[in-house]
């Protein structure tokens, strides 16, 4: 990979992370266009670290708030001054941080169990076009969804995490399929965007962990300066289109991206049969 290629996959992953188009796929697909048949998976994961960064940027207040709001019931439950139960029920930043950690689980699960299966999808196409085709239906669906009112909560956490463990997927996009599945569960457009965005910290963080455990691996397959120039490439367009898709979220306009996956997956199916 060049150190340019790198720069025009950073900008894929950056700018298809947070719009619900799957990053992932557009990087297998891009890399069959280009004809790069070495394994990308390590490249993918450290720009997907690119947008993670763009992500804390953007949603730094809440982070602090969650973080506080956790360090004040952990100092009440020491103190023998409120249960469990009772700071968990009148603390939205613990419930928060309760549903990011139930939600990352089943990521997790599949990640670590089924590892070596998912790997394989990010070098063929067809699976890709029918996942990003899946994706467009789910998208093109919360059209009809109404607005809601509820709130995150344990096991509205763990039913969004459950559709963050399949667009592990490449062609199922993250952030379209927990952003609809938190729109599915009636909960608010805008906590719907922001926690779908939250939970995605934890998957790449261990991800990234994970790369660079095998560090010299991943360097040796990928150059380091592709790998740098992909990340900054990466943060920068994650910064612009994570804003860009909150606000269509608020709108309830996400079913137009459905329209966008129907294309890319005509014009996919044409190329690559007659390529």
């Amino acid at each position: 990979m060049t150190d340019f290629q790198s720069l025009i996959f950073g900008f894929i992953q950056g700018f298809t992370e947070f719009l619900p188009v799957s990053s992932s796929g557009h990087l297998v697909l891009a890399q069959q266009l280009f004809g790069l048949d070495s394994d990308l998976l390590a490249f993918d994961i450290f720009v997907h670290f690119g947008t993670l960064l763009a992500v804390v940027v953007v949603f730094y207040r809440s982070i602090l708030s969650i973080l506080q709001g956790c360090w004040t019931g952990l100092k009440s439950l020491l103190a023998e001054k409120q249960s469990p139960v009772y700071i968990y029920k009148n603390s939205y930043p613990v419930r928060l941080a309760t549903a990011i950690l139930v939600g990352t689980v089943p990521a997790g699960i599949i990640g670590i169990t089924l590892k070596d299966r998912v790997e394989s999808l990010f070098s063929t196409t067809i699976p890709v076009l029918a996942a990003l085709f899946a994706t467009g239906v789910i998208l093109m669906i919360t059209f009809k969804v109404k607005k809601g009112e509820n709130h995150v909560g344990f096991w509205k956490g763990f039913i969004i995490g459950i559709a963050q463990a399949i667009a592990i997927i490449p062609g199922i996009s993250r952030s379209g399929s927990t952003i609809s599945a938190a729109l599915f569960l009636k909960i608010d457009r805008k906590e719907a965007g922001e926690f779908s965005f939250l939970l995605s910290i934890p998957a790449i963080l261990g991800a990234t962990a994970l790369a660079l455990r095998d560090f010299s691996t991943v360097t040796a397959s990928v150059p380091l300066s592709a790998i740098i120039i992909g990340t900054v490439s990466s943060f920068l367009s994650g910064l612009f289109s994570l804003k860009i898709l909150m606000k269509i979220v608020q709108k309830g306009k996400l079913g137009y991206f459905g329209l966008y996956c129907f294309a890319v997956v005509i014009a996919g199916a044409i190329y690559f049969s007659i390529h």
